[in-house]
């Protein structure tokens, strides 16, 4: 495991000078997190925000996670009492707690209103938007991993519904963007979504160029006028980047820890060969599973015609 440190390290960190605190109320930003303990690389995102004189808040069922002091916990059971956290159960998402978050999202806005940013958003650019409003287009939809709302607004009571509806059989996306997508356009918002260019420059396929030493330049340039950076952490988790090994030298990732106040200690560095590698293996095992439930899918329909005495082909 990455361990904290002190003083020059492999990673070239450096101490800056606390955030300020600002005189007025600071812009709070919540999210949810379940399982293991936030990574380095997530804490490198949520970091941004407390650099930016936000205030981050995580929320969680219990207390047996432990955050660093400058993260707010929260109960989660607060805002959506749960016998259980949903998780996908099947698909290329398998395992993956996002499920629950996409619930968690709707109706903790719905209640508090203000800013949701999911734990793998960094904040490339200060400050935050002031306008009531922000979400963003992302490849063809309205992406959900950043969103500012009123508190009570009617889409959010719709989408938690939906997304209760959905369950726990909900194939990946569903309750997510393709949902989000559906609602903006249902309540007539889509003139309000901000450019991807503006809002979030990086999509799942860049996850490779984020750890690529000789894009490191060109992707600090892609970034330069976005406000937020969206890392795409479902992609590193389902080809299964070690979280506890620091990015290559000289890319993306390896300087915007440079830049951060986070010191940090990786026992050794990722080699780049290897991520695509993975990056690779994991795109083709996503293929495998998207076409075998598109069978079974198939094979479904043929029985129900069958069974209603219609032709099966």
């Amino acid at each position: 495991m990455f361990q904290p440190t002190h003083g020059n390290d492999t990673m070239a960190s450096r101490k800056t000078e606390p955030p300020p605190e600002a005189d007025a109320v600071r812009t709070v930003v919540r999210s949810f997190w379940h399982g293991a303990p936030l990574n380095a690389y997530l804490l490198l995102c949520l970091r941004s925000f407390v650099r930016a004189a936000c205030t981050v808040e995580i929320f969680t069922y219990g207390r047996a996670l432990r955050f660093p002091d400058w993260i707010v916990q929260r109960e989660a059971a607060d805002i959506l009492p749960a016998k259980e956290v949903l998780i996908y159960r099947n698909g290329p998402g398998h395992g993956s707690p996002a499920l629950h978050s996409n619930l968690f999202r709707f109706t903790m806005l719905d209640q508090l209103g203000g800013w949701w940013i999911d734990t793998d958003v960094a904040l490339a650019r200060g400050p935050l938007p002031t306008t009531p409003y922000f979400f963003a287009h992302e490849e063809g939809h309205f992406g959900n991993s950043v969103l500012k709302f009123p508190r009570g607004h009617k889409l959010l009571a719709e989408g938690a519904q939906k997304c209760r509806q959905l369950g726990a059989n909900a194939r990946w996306g569903a309750a997510g963007p393709m949902l989000f997508t559906a609602l903006v356009r249902r309540h007539g918002l889509t003139g309000l979504a901000q450019p991807a260019v503006n809002a979030s420059p990086f999509v799942w396929s860049d996850v490779d160029a984020l750890f690529d030493p000789r894009r490191g330049a060109e992707m600090m340039q892609r970034s330069s006028t976005a406000i937020f950076m969206h890392l795409c952490w479902e992609t590193w988790r389902r080809a299964g980047v070690p979280d506890d090994l620091g990015p290559p030298e000289g890319s993306f990732l390896d300087l915007q820890f440079r830049a951060s106040d986070l010191d940090i200690r990786f026992p050794a560095r990722i080699k780049h060969e290897h991520l695509v590698v993975w990056l690779a293996n994991s795109r083709g095992n996503d293929m495998i599973r998207h076409h075998q439930l598109h069978w079974w899918w198939r094979l479904g329909g043929r029985l129900r015609r069958a069974l209603r005495g219609a032709p099966a082909s």
